[in-house]
């Protein structure tokens, strides 16, 4: 792999009124601010190589502050070719703009440019998209709190090889910390509609937040929204069908959401949490032809989704450095799907769709009951223990579905922390995860399941001054997944796998400036078949991994270079007669370096490498050379 990079570190997005979007299912939605900032300029540039995908990358970033004039720009393009027995080939650029001219100290004139082009020539879906869209308004800031910026323009929309235009208007507000009586209020609001006929891309959307202290004990969060999204695009033409008669899929979603907190403190240790949340979605989904006269040629969809959840806990702070909390979480999810009858749509097709539809509603609850506790013991011990329980309850009440059960899960642990010296440090962890699955109705019951996972983890950490550090550790799991119906005969059976791990990471220091790294890791485990009733384990497979990584690093001022060598074999064996026998053997090993340069103003370079030999034994061996040079450079 070879790659190049020009990059600013903290790459700042530039939010502009109708900034593109950077994924195909949201080309049609726009930025809702011009939020003009300032920050660094940067230019960023990359090509990666990874196996047959080659990715190429450029982009950038610029602003300026003079005059009265606030400008901003930002551009990126991404190329993805994957080599196979063709060549796919992936575009997609973003180009926004943004301007601001302050002309009093309440108006300002504002404006936007945004560009969205993408192409996948693998045709799937939407595989082909242009969107240019240009406005212009004002920006209103009557008191620092609030800000109204109106807006319209021109919005050109290619898709699917169909070229749409027209009118195009936006809006949006901003309230941040308006207090009244003990209240602070924050909220924002944004609209959009492109009339590019015979499509409608609208968008509207209200959010509110508020704040309020009863008395120093007592302080409560809640927040309200609503949004609404409509959107119509293109679907691939089908063999047959005219262009004239292009069919068009328009969905309107809306969501409906508001959450309260409140918070109590009971003692200057104890407090109590109560939280409210709860959400109404509901999606329209309809298919069209764009000619005149034509009627809907499918039905149409109704989906509703409402969520609930409520939580309380008790929180508790000691003043000795003992915490905890004891929670309590319900949570409750009801989907439901809609056939709507429509001309032109057969009976027998109908009753088909109804029957799938009616398949996916749906009822999730769920019940957590979870504990945490942390307490020192001594001056030199601490302990950690942690506990949660889950009942998940899964309905469906179609007839014709028996997806229908019920889960638990159980999850447990503790941790003991002994602190030797200021020097060395020990610690050991038990943890154990079960989790029981139980379907409902007899079709579905062969799949009912127990999954425990047992596992035991002790480290130590030693350090001697700033020169030397070394951390081991190890642990040890067994999962067994078992099914409630044991059947010598039947094609699933229980299995179990259990792993040991051993791993050590030394750091020390030779001179003023070099330092020696080496990191070594043994994993070995064992699959099988289980028989719970007589807990006897039928072994199938072993497998055994090595590796070792050893450096040499040195540091030259504003320069750091680092050599080294790393090793890793993994060995897998069968069982025939109870007896383990080496099936394989991969081996991969090579050098390792680095190099960094870390100049004044945040420019660096890194440039890394590894050359790597992997092959099987008694096969033929395979050597990968690669190579990353990083770059970054601030304007």
């Amino acid at each position: 792999m070879l790659r190049f990079r020009l990059r600013r570190l903290r790459y700042v997005v530039l939010p502009v009124l109708l900034g593109s979007p950077s994924s195909v299912d949201a080309q049609i939605q726009p930025r809702d601010t011009i939020g003009l900032r300032a920050a660094v300029p940067f230019l960023t540039s990359a090509f990666e190589r990874n196996v047959n995908t080659f990715t190429w990358e450029f982009g950038g970033f610029w602003s300026m502050n003079r005059g009265g004039w606030s400008l901003q720009a930002s551009e990126r393009f991404q190329r993805t070719l994957i080599k196979t027995d063709r060549e796919n080939i992936k575009d997609e650029q973003t180009l926004s703009a943004g301007a601001e001219k302050a002309i009093s100290e309440q108006v300002s004139l504002a404006g936007s440019f945004s560009s969205y082009v993408f192409s996948d020539n693998r045709a799937l879906a939407l595989h082909e998209l242009t969107s240019n869209k240009l406005l212009g308004g004002i920006v209103w800031k009557p008191f620092p709190e609030f800000r109204l910026m109106p807006m319209a323009g021109f919005s050109i929309d290619n898709q699917q090889g169909v070229l749409d235009e027209g009118f195009m208007y936006s809006g949006s507000f901003f309230l941040r910390d308006v207090r009244f009586a003990d209240t602070r209020i924050s909220g924002e609001g944004f609209l959009t509609a492109e009339h590019i006929s015979p499509r409608l891309q609208r968008e509207y959307r209200v959010h509110s937040d508020f704040s309020s202290e009863f008395s120093s004990l007592a302080r409560n969060r809640g927040a309200v929204s609503v949004r609404r999204i409509g959107r119509d695009f293109y679907l691939p033409i089908e063999a047959g069908v005219s262009t004239v008669n292009r069919p068009i899929e328009s969905r309107d979603e809306i969501t409906y959401a508001l959450s309260d907190r409140l918070e109590y403190e009971v003692t200057g240790q104890v407090s109590l949490l109560a939280g409210l949340e709860a959400s109404q979605r509901s999606i329209e989904k309809r298919l069209r032809h764009t000619s005149s006269g034509q009627g809907p040629y499918s039905s149409g969809t109704d989906i509703d989704e409402f969520r609930l959840t409520g939580n309380t806990a008790v929180r508790y702070l000691g003043r000795g450095g003992t915490n905890g909390d004891l929670r309590l979480e319900v949570h409750e999810r009801t989907e439901s799907h809609a056939l709507q009858r429509l001309d032109g749509v057969t009976d027998i097709d109908y009753l088909r769709q109804v029957r799938l539809e009616e398949q996916k509603n749906n009822t999730i609850t769920q019940t957590q009951l979870s504990f945490f506790l942390s307490h020192p013991a001594s001056s030199v011990d601490t302990i950690v223990m942690t506990g949660s329980s889950v009942k998940s309850v899964y309905n469906t009440p179609s007839a014709s579905n028996y997806d229908d059960r019920d889960e638990l899960f159980l999850v447990g642990g503790a941790r003991w922390i002994h602190r030797f010296s200021p020097m060395f440090t020990a610690s050991i962890a038990a943890d154990i995860n079960l989790r029981h699955t139980v379907y409902i109705f007899s079709e579905r019951s062969a799949n009912n399941t127990w999954n425990r996972v047992l596992s035991l983890s002790p480290t130590t950490d030693f350090r001697l001054g700033s020169r030397f550090r070394s951390r081991n550790g190890a642990q040890i799991i067994a999962n067994y997944t078992v099914y409630d119906f044991e059947n010598a005969a039947q094609s699933q059976r229980s299995f179990s796998l259990r792993q040991i791990l051993f791993s050590d990471s030394t750091s020390f220091r030779i001179g003023g400036e070099t330092t020696v790294d080496i990191t070594l890791q043994i994993r070995m485990y064992e699959q099988g078949e289980i028989r719970w009733s007589a807990f006897t384990i039928r072994p199938l497979t072993f497998h055994n991994e090595e590796g070792i990584t050893a450096s040499v690093s040195q540091h030259l001022g504003i320069a750091t270079v680092m050599v080294g060598l790393r090793y890793l074999t993994l060995s897998r064996y069968a069982f025939r007669e109870l007896e383990k026998v080496r099936e394989s053997e991969t081996s991969s090993y090579g050098p390792i370096c680095r190099a960094s340069i870390h100049l004044p103003g945040g420019t660096g370079l890194l440039v890394d490498g590894w050359y790597q030999v992997t092959g099987v034994r008694g096969g033929e061996r395979r050597t990968t050379p690669n190579l990353s040079i990083h770059m970054v450079w601030n304007l």
